[in-house]
């Protein structure tokens, strides 16, 4: 025999008895898958499993199983692909898990694992995708994980991890899936990922992250989802997202980006998610693409953005509310202007009318040629000739 799937069944396993059916396998030599996910397995994995050496996949996923994971499994150096997600496994994963060397696939997603990441996971160089989301782990993300160069999912999301994102994490080229949400991380958010050029989804959600978003989005094609919410970056949105012709969903809200809304956005013709409120946006909204779909587009509490479609129920803005205004102080000026030309006009007139030369009058014809020229002497002795005869 060399595979057993005995997933999505009723098997239970409370005591050492229930599990001595693991010892009955130990003599299948030739056993290199086994499945025993989605059943009613519960208490702690016994240490027999470590005597299962030809085994290359082991699923227990789905179960109830508790307890802290015995050292002994570190002696299934055959395995490639080890998945124990959705159980309630405890304790530091530090001591079994740097023996599986040849590990392609590890999902411990939704534990209550706890301690640091061992960075002894770096030797694992085979390792495809490692996932250590939803459990307890704490302490910085081992700068040595960026050694993994095969990786094509990384998620260590819903944790308590803290520090810095390792800047050499832009060297994993291979990576599809890259999610680090629900932490608390710290500092600039300095990731190059100007070389992962094959990622789908980048999720950076609810952390502590700061500094300017870089603009290093331009050759990331195959960017899906791209998830910075809850977070304190500042600065204006990236024109570089102009290369993110494959992005779906875009979240940025919840952070103190400023500046307007790049119109290159609308330009995006897969994008049918934006979430951009609670930032302190400003200006126009446009109104093609994602914008014209109310329902795709989340803009609230961004208190200096105005206009766009009208069913996302903006403000108007300032030059558009005010154009009947602007018309009517038009109005107002254009007719003060041509009072005043017509003013001007009238007073020209009458200045210029004052310096022509007036034209002479006509004179009545002289009939004086008639009568006899009299002098002044003359008429004067007449005069007293005729006063003196009269006396």
């Amino acid at each position: 025999m060399t595979f057993l799937n005995l997933e999505q069944n009723h098997l239970v396993a409370k005591d050492d008895q229930d599990w001595e059916f693991l010892d009955a396998l130990a003599n299948c030599r030739s056993l290199v898958m086994l499945s025993l996910a989605d059943n009613n397995l519960e208490g702690s994995l016994p240490r027999s499993i470590g005597n299962l050496s030809s085994l290359t996949e082991l699923y227990l996923g789905g179960n109830s199983l508790s307890g802290q994971i015995p050292h002994s499994i570190g002696k299934l150096s055959a395995l490639t692909f080890l998945a124990l997600e959705v159980n309630y496994f405890s304790g530091a994963i530090e001591g079994w898990i740097q023996n599986l060397k040849s590990l392609e696939e590890l999902s411990l997603t939704l534990n209550n694992f706890t301690g640091p990441i061992p960075s002894s996971i770096s030797n694992l160089i085979q390792m495809l995708c490692l996932s250590l989301s939803k459990n307890k782990f704490y302490g910085s993300i081992p700068a040595s994980l960026g050694n993994l160069q095969h990786l094509l999912q990384l998620d260590l999301s819903y944790n308590n991890l803290q520090g810095h994102i390792p800047p050499n994490f832009g060297k994993l080229e291979q990576l599809i899936l890259f999610d680090l949400s629900h932490n608390n991380l710290q500092g600039d958010i300095t990731l190059d990922i100007s070389k992962l050029e094959q990622l789908t989804d980048l999720r950076l959600s609810s952390n502590n992250l700061s500094g300017e978003i870089l603009d290093n989005f331009g050759n990331c094609l195959q960017l899906e989802t791209l998830l910075m919410d809850q977070n304190h970056p500042t600065g204006n949105i990236p024109t570089s997202f102009k290369g993110l012709q494959s992005l779906k969903t875009l979240n940025l809200s919840h952070n103190n980006l400023s500046g307007t809304i790049p119109t290159i956005l609308k330009d995006l013709s897969l994008l049918n998610k934006l979430d951009l409120s609670y930032n302190h946006l400003q200006g126009e909204i446009p109104i093609n693409g994602v914008f014209a779909n109310a329902t795709a587009v989340s803009l609230n509490c961004n208190w200096g953005l105005c206009g766009g479609a009208m069913d996302l129920h903006m403000p108007a803005c300032a030059a558009a509310s005010r154009v009947i205004e602007w018309k009517h102080y038009l109005t107002i000026l254009l007719i003060l202007v041509f009072g005043f030309m017509s003013l001007g006009l009238s007073i020209y007139a009458i200045l210029i009318g004052k310096k022509a030369p007036r034209r002479p009058y006509l004179l009545l014809p002289s009939f004086g040629k008639k009568f006899p020229r009299v002098s002044y002497k003359d008429l004067a002795q007449k005069l007293q000739r005729t006063s003196q005869s009269s006396t």
